[in-house]
């Protein structure tokens, strides 16, 4: 199980309970799911496919968990960037991952540009807002397989008894 399903699952069980606390707003389970599974249908539609990088450029905020489980849901890969690097940093990072789609904070839109094949959405803008208003996705969380002829390791041997 992933975290994801399991933050699902927390929120098909307490969905009233407290999941993010900012201070500015508290988010429940139910609507940070809610939001998640909204974003992850509107990534998966924009971001190339599973596996594709997002790079989250944020600064501590809520909508940092909601994109991140939002990615994991729709099958791809966050790729958290600290908000502390210089932006030659973060280009190099956004270069290095092949990510197409880069989220920021309002304070670091500018340390950013958007250019060919390279989509940048600040969570303080109307583009986030559009996100937020796709339908819902059914999240994509893979369980674990056991691959085939697995068996698990033996109890190790038994420590020999003292000499008495």
């Amino acid at each position: 199980m992933n975290i994801a399903a399991q933050v699902l699952e927390v929120a098909r069980r307490f969905p009233e309970r407290p999941a993010v606390t900012a201070d500015s707003a508290t988010l429940t389970y139910a609507q940070l799911a809610s939001r998640a599974a909204r974003l992850g249908a509107a990534l998966r539609a924009r971001s190339g496919g599973s596996g594709a990088r997002v790079v989250l450029y944020l600064e501590n905020c809520p909508e940092f968990f909601e994109i991140l489980l939002g990615c994991w849901s729709a099958g791809l890969c966050a790729v958290p960037v600290n908000a502390r690097l210089h932006p030659k940093e973060v280009a190099w990072i956004v270069e290095k991952t092949k990510s197409r789609l880069v989220f920021v904070t309002p304070a670091l839109a500018d340390a950013v540009a958007s250019g060919p094949g390279l989509t940048v959405i600040s969570t303080g803008g109307s583009d986030y807002q559009a996100l937020l208003a796709a339908e819902p996705i059914v999240p994509r969380l893979r369980q674990p397989t056991i691959p085939p002829g697995y068996s698990s390791p033996a109890a190790p041997p038994a420590a020999p008894k003292a000499l008495s």
